[in-house]
């Protein structure tokens, strides 16, 4: 019974620490633009890559992980913690548009993000 025990706590410990895919609940964009709304559903875990963009502080793309040619997001409300280059992560969110985003070709595609967590 006695060498169980330990064999027990490794168990519970390894079993704890499995899940450590902590998702973290972003808060919503602020709008410069009246018109900017959701569009379509919510986008729901998302595999990308969060890059680094020019030399500015704070500039910051999100490269989808899957499907041919990838077009870049432009999260809104990417959180500090999450502010680092060629990270891997799972987002969701909302694509936003507005009447001129409707006729303009943008990249990167203007996101809202409701949720992103580290991806191992």
């Amino acid at each position: 019974m006695r060498p169980a025990l330990p064999l027990f706590f490794l168990l519970i410990t390894l079993l704890s620490c499995h899940n450590d895919r902590v998702s973290v609940v972003v808060t919503p964009c602020t709008y410069s633009d009246p018109d900017m709304r959701r569009r379509n559903g919510l986008h729901k875990a998302i595999p990308a890559i969060i890059l680094t963009v020019g030399n500015q502080p704070g500039n910051y793309q999100l490269l989808p992980a899957t499907g041919y040619n990838p077009v870049p997001l432009g999260p809104c409300n990417l959180p500090q913690s999450f502010q680092k280059d060629s990270l891997s992560v799972y987002v969701s969110g909302y694509f936003l548009t507005s009447p001129f985003l409707e006729t303009a070709n943008v990249s990167p595609l203007p996101f809202e993000l409701t949720e992103i967590s580290v991806r191992h």
